[in-house]
């Protein structure tokens, strides 16, 4: 799984709560630019990005990746709308989740991943 957020805090977050409590493979990118690298030299086998983020924002790091991947995709984000929520499921193969507050939204996140990805032998990197 690779985590995309501009926020330090929350991808240390992210990556401790989904590798340790639910065995994740997780990978770690501050950016779009960094995320799609990540992609491209490896086997992601699903993404979670934040929204808003500086440069390129998680709808554009979306549509980017549908260019050339068909992989899974979460768009996990506190700065969500309506109108975001539809452009999200509109583009196919992804979810939208909102972010709120405490850990149980992680623990939201990880049921959606293991939803989306499955959890038969495949690597969830």
């Amino acid at each position: 799984m690779l985590v995309v957020d501009d926020d330090p805090h929350l991808l240390t977050i992210a990556e401790e709560l989904l590798a340790r409590e639910d065995g994740f493979e997780v990978e770690t990118a501050e950016n779009a630019l960094d995320a799609c690298r990540t992609i491209r030299e490896g086997t992601v086998d699903c993404v979670v990005s934040d929204y808003r983020m500086p440069a390129i924002d998680g709808m554009d790091l979306l549509e980017t990746i549908r260019e050339t991947e068909a992989v899974p995709f979460v768009m996990f984000t506190n700065k969500g709308s309506p109108e975001l929520e539809a452009r999200v499921k509109a583009v196919g193969d992804a979810v939208y989740l909102c972010k709120g507050l405490g850990l149980e939204r992680y623990e939201m996140l990880a049921e959606t991943v293991r939803d989306i990805v499955g959890t038969g032998d495949r690597k969830v990197a």
